[in-house]
Formats: C-alpha cells, sequence, structure tokens
C-alpha cells in the first residue's frame, strides 16, 4: 500500500475551528461543477499518521478511506461542488487513495459544507477533507513515477497568504528541504499559487525529489494539489502541468 508522502508542518498554529508550461496539444472533453451552500460540518480524529524523526514529509492516512492498489480502466470524473473543484482521474493511472465522501461522480452530492467528510490532525491541529493519492503507473522508485494528491484544509479565518508563509517556514526548517520556486501559475483562467521545493536525498542525490504544490483558496479551505517527482527525471513536470491544464477545473 503506497502511502502519499505529504510535507510537515510541524510547527504549525493550530487551527482553532480548526507559467505552467506549455500542455500537450490533446485536449480532453471539459469539466464542469457548481459551487453553492454552507451548512454545519463533523470532524474525525486522525491517529494514522507517521512522523520519521527529521524527515521532512508527514504521512495522512484515512484507514476508513484507503483502496488497494488499483488500476483506473478508464477516464472517470469527481467532484466537490461546495469547494468547487472538479478532478479527472487519468486512464491507465493508479490510485493509491480516494475519499469516495469528498469527490463524488453526481456533483448534486457534494453541494453544502455538511457534505465534507473532515478530519483533524492530532500534531498540527489541521482540518482537512482529503480528496485523492494517485499515480502514473505503480512504481514509486522508478524516476519516471509522478505522484499527485489533493486535499483542502479548513483556514478557519486565517488568510490563505499566512498559511501559505506558515507552511513554507515549517518545511525549510529542514536542512534536506529548499525552495526552488514561488509564484503565481495560471490554468484555464485560474491564477494558483506555486511552491516549488527540492527535497535532498543526502545519500544519493539521484532519489532527490521535487514537492510541487499549487494552491487556491474556495469557500474558507485552501484547497492544495501536490505533486512528487524524482529532480532527475524533468520529463515530469510537462506531465504536471498538462495534468494542471486539462484534468483540474477549479470556479
Amino acid at each position: 500500500m503506497k502511502k502519499y508522502l505529504f510535507l510537515i508542518i510541524a510547527t504549525l498554529f493550530i487551527v482553532s475551528s480548526c507559467k505552467g508550461k506549455e500542455a500537450p496539444p490533446d485536449e480532453p472533453a471539459p469539466l464542469t461543477t457548481n459551487i453553492p451552500g454552507v451548512g454545519e460540518v463533523n470532524i474525525v480524529s486522525d491517529d494514522d499518521e507517521d512522523i520519521y524523526g527529521d524527515d521532512p514529509y508527514i504521512e495522512y492516512i484515512d484507514g476508513d478511506a484507503e483502496l488497494d492498489l488499483v488500476q483506473n480502466e478508464e477516464d472517470f470524473v469527481v467532484t466537490n461542488s461546495f469547494l468547487g473543484v472538479t478532478f479527472k482521474i487519468p486512464e491507465g493511472w493508479f490510485y493509491w487513495f480516494m475519499d469516495t465522501d469528498n469527490l463524488r461522480a453526481d456533483p448534486s452530492l457534494t453541494l453544502t459544507e455538511d457534505k465534507l467528510s473532515l478530519t483533524q490532525d492530532e500534531t498540527t491541529g489541521e482540518i482537512y477533507a482529503d480528496f485523492f493519492d494517485i499515480g502514473n503507473n505503480d512504481d514509486e522508485y522508478s524516476d519516471g513515477h509522478l505522484g499527485i494528491a489533493a486535499r483542502a484544509v479548513r483556514l478557519g479565518g486565517m488568510t490563505a497568504e499566512k498559511y501559505l508563509e506558515a507552511f513554507k517556514e515549517a518545511n525549510l526548517m529542514s536542512d534536506a528541504v529548499s525552495l526552488v520556486h514561488e509564484g503565481a501559475a495560471e490554468f484555464n483562467g485560474v491564477v494558483f499559487t506555486r511552491l516549488v521545493f527540492f527535497v535532498l536525498n543526502p545519500y544519493d542525490e539521484y532519489d532527490s525529489r521535487i514537492l510541487d504544490t499549487f494552491s487556491i483558496e474556495r469557500n474558507g479551505y485552501l484547497i492544495m494539489i501536490k505533486f512528487e517527482a524524482w529532480a532527475s527525471y524533468p520529463e515530469n513536470e510537462r506531465e504536471m502541468m498538462a495534468y494542471m491544464q486539462f484534468y483540474v477545473e477549479v470556479r
């Protein structure tokens, strides 16, 4: 079972309520979604994460939503209407995790906040709605492997800018992590905040990684889409940008 590695936010505050590159020419059919409604939410505690000493990563696993490794047989589209985000999972890709409460094929089932399945991380105090953990192949140790995970973090009245500043500072506490890019990236008329971290493997530099994150605020949550790729395999950046361009829609 693959467990997607998220950047650790070890010292992050407790939340009280808790030039993309050119993409390939073959554009899939456009996605659609909508965004009404706000309501009460239910929050459960997450006690399944594992922290690896000084490693700059943390794992978030929702035991009720875990799935065995599955290869996707055809493109399918899932939506969270309250957060205004739609994802397409490409044919032939693999997924290790899919939260079927927060992403539905029927957009009408996720119209309001009370439909969110929220978890509170016991370490950081973050409240979040998990989405998925997918990859373009089933071999995490191949240099062509691109992993993608997505979730929405509840801001609890905090600005997205303040959250991301704390996010950066916490990650940069590790000597193995450096911020190599910060800026805006526009896809389909929507502007995301892009942060790119380089994670050095001191024992094997070829196995150093790039963590590329795209974030945007919607309805009091920060949607975060995170890509993990080998720094030694820059071809993955093209596939990453193609995914953001053609398989993600935020309204």
